[in-house]
């Protein structure tokens, strides 16, 4: 199960974390990975010591990577628990263009990108409960993984493929 964001209360990684705690002690042989920053113990920022000082089994903070394709590739389901409005969804674009089933939090962008329950999960903000739920009906549910994955892929090709997009600008400045 993935993450990827900066060390922000915004972005929801308590709950990812709230999630991590509940789902590990369930299943032993599922493992919680988040890209983006590792927090460090001494932080000044008390959000980020709280992260540091969080133990939870089968938890990763993988750190930064350049190849986000290839995580989400290696994730069986994308979390984007966002807590905080949110202008534009690029992780959960990235996530469905690596097939990856994305469960996102009603905040804005994801909620545009994603049609509940079609290519996607939406939950609402700060739906701890909500997001355990649907993280154990994906992971007892390959069926359902894979379709959400394809239909999230089929999105992304159709409206935000760079193919896409040019085709839409070729189209604007014909009129």
């Amino acid at each position: 199960i993935g993450m990827c964001s900066r060390l922000s209360e915004q972005k929801g990684i308590d709950d990812f974390l709230y999630a991590a705690k509940i789902i590990t002690e369930k299943y032993n042989d599922v493992y919680f990975v988040h890209a983006g920053g590792i927090p460090k113990k001494g932080s000044k920022d008390n959000f980020i010591e709280q992260l540091a000082s969080s133990s939870i089994g089968n938890f990763i903070w993988y750190g930064y990577t350049n190849n986000m394709i290839k995580f989400w590739e290696n994730v069986d389901i994308a979390v984007v628990p966002s807590s905080g409005s949110e202008a534009f969804g690029r992780v959960v674009i990235e996530a469905m263009a690596a097939s990856t089933p994305v469960i996102a939090t009603r905040s804005g962008g994801p909620d545009e990108i994603i049609d509940d329950n079609v290519n996607g999960i939406l939950i609402s903000m700060k739906g701890r409960k909500s997001l355990v739920q649907n993280i154990d009906r994906l992971i007892n549910n390959s069926k359902e993984r894979e379709r959400l994955g394809q239909e999230g892929f089929k999105k992304v090709k159709m409206y935000f493929s760079a193919q896409s997009y040019s085709n839409t600008m070729q189209e604007y400045y014909q009129e």
